[in-house]
Parts: C-alpha cells; structure tokens; sequence
C-alpha cells in the first residue's frame, strides 16, 4: 500500500510508493505542480506548504535547515527536493503573509506559476 498526496489548489490525489522522494513522484506524475531548480535543496523553488501530514515526512536534510533559516522560510514547508513521503501528506496553498513571491515561485502570487 501506498502513501496519498493531495494537493488542494488543484484538486489532485495521487497514491505513490512509501519511501518515494519527491522527485521520483514528479517523473511519475509529470502533471503535479512540482517545480524544481538546484535539486540539492539550495535555491528553495521546489518549496512546498504542508497543511497536514508534515510527520509523514523524512526528516530535514542540513542543506534544508540552512536554506530555511537564510530564506526565513515557516517551519511548516518544506523543500521537495530534500525529502521523501512516508504517509499521507496535504499540500496546502501557500498564505500570503507567509511567503512573499520572491521567496518562492511556487507561490500564488508569483508570475511563473501562471
């Protein structure tokens, strides 16, 4: 059995293997907004909001602690290059007062994620 992810803004659930790394989930379900920019948890394009779910996560890497505290980023995102799924998780829609749209392109209110 698999773990679930549901991303809210789009309405999508996909199942996917436990264990899987974000990544792996994108070369599997291409359609998922997941972007991605240095892949070694660096930049922060690939950061996700996690509205639930965030213990069902593999544990932060020290490239995502770093990361996080240089961008200012919540503690309840994370960076899908660094992680993998061990249960079900919501991907939330990131709110406004918490990430500006030059943190993340990921964001709602950034052009590139038109």
């Amino acid at each position: 059995m698999g773990a679930k992810i549901l991303f809210v803004k789009e309405s999508l659930v996909k199942e996917v293997p436990i264990g899987a790394d974000f990544q792996r989930i994108h070369a599997l379900y291409p359609e998922l907004p997941l972007r991605f920019g240095c892949r070694n948890g660096e930049c922060g394009v690939c950061i996700l909001f996690i509205e639930k779910g965030m213990e069902n996560l593999t544990k932060r890497t020290p490239d995502e602690v770093k990361t996080f505290a240089r961008k200012g980023f919540p503690v309840n995102c994370r960076l899908a290059c660094q992680c993998a799924i061990n249960g079900d998780i919501i991907v939330g829609i990131f709110p406004p007062s918490q990430i500006s749209s030059e943190s993340s392109p990921n964001s709602p209110e950034s052009p590139s994620s038109s």
